[in-house]
């Protein structure tokens, strides 16, 4: 059934391709704008040589999400993204000629770890992976399935206090560096990995160990998609196109405007300011079209922020997260 209100979403990455979908298959109006020309976000494709390749993400994890997401919308994930679930993990090597396999049998990475580098780092690789999915069961359901908690103490209340040791062990002050210092003497398994901090842009120097769990994440389940990551954005695209959504592809929207405090939202096109409206690019001109940024996603504090009345669209984000966090 039909909604009144408009949901405009900005950015067809993944975050915007789900808030889209779920909107759109609730009966809202939804329309997605994209700077791109493409869906996806950092998950693109870049033609090299006469081919295309995944130029953002190669590691596709935590497949339960995507499995929740397209049933809540009544289809099924598997029967639109084709998947195959891999046993090696990933293999590295070094500029010495050294390689190592790791797999998600725990056993067969720990004995491929003391071929690599000895039993004292395929123990400290037994000891690591048992912390780090301590780690992860502990923010499984307090966090990383929940909206974002408002402090470290309200994280600390959906954990419990009787699971306080628990909460302490996930390390949010020490740095993954150190933590990986101790569990590991071989440089070149310090450095394998520490690369778990790059995958939220960040440095092992100064990301919390919490991002050891990473480690567990991957040993559950690694799976290629078929046809490159990027058909995974195309699929989430395909489903909220069925379910009504509209996708304006090479339309930047540049800010959310609230004015005066009140709960209506404009967007600005580039230079163009359009008021109460949407404007979207075709061709090499901007048209303005009638309809305002639905009070959906400006509601919480928004209205009180941002210089001169300006909001970033990362507030705007996060808003419609929490929002959705809470109708979901």
């Amino acid at each position: 059934m039909a909604r009144e209100g408009r949901i405009v979403v900005v950015g067809a990455g993944i975050g915007g391709l789900v808030a889209a979908l779920l909107m759109a298959a609730r009966g809202y109006e939804t329309i997605i704008l994209e700077s791109a020309e493409a869906p996806g976000g950092k998950m693109r494709e870049v033609l090299v040589n006469g081919r295309y390749i995944d130029a953002g993400p190669t590691v596709f994890t935590m497949r339960w999400v995507f499995d929740e997401i397209f049933d809540a919308v009544g289809a099924s994930f598997a029967s639109r993204v084709g998947l195959t679930r891999v046993d090696l993990l990933g293999r590295h090597v070094w500029g010495d000629g050294s390689q190592l396999d790791l797999y998600s049998d725990l056993d067969r990475s720990a004995d491929a770890i003391g071929e690599f580098a000895g039993a004292a780092e395929a123990r400290g690789y037994r000891n690591f992976s048992r912390r780090a999915e301590e780690i992860y069961r502990t923010l499984q359901h307090s966090f990383i399935c929940a909206s974002r908690p408002k402090n470290p103490l309200s994280l600390v209340a959906r954990v419990g206090l009787t699971r306080l040791p628990q909460m302490m062990a996930i390390s949010p002050y020490a740095t993954l560096w150190g933590t990986l210092q101790g569990h590991f003497r071989d440089p070149r398994l310090q450095q394998m990995f520490g690369r778990y901090s790059t995958y939220c842009g960040s440095s092992p120097f100064s990301a919390p160990a919490t991002l050891m769990l990473v480690s567990h994440v991957e040993r559950e389940g690694v799976w290629l998609v078929d046809g490159g990551m990027s058909r995974l954005a195309g699929g989430l695209r395909d489903l909220a196109t069925e379910r009504g959504a509209e996708f304006r592809f090479g339309c930047r929207a540049k800010r959310i405007i609230v004015e005066r405090g009140r709960r209506r939202g404009n967007l600005e096109w580039r230079r163009q300011r359009v008021r109460g409206g949407l404007a979207r690019r075709r061709s090499s001109r901007c048209d303005a079209e009638r309809g305002a940024v639905e009070e959906f996603a400006l509601r919480h504090d928004v209205g009180n922020g941002g210089k001169d009345g300006w909001v970033s669209l990362g507030a705007s984000q996060r808003v419609l997260r929490r929002r959705l966090s809470r109708r979901i």
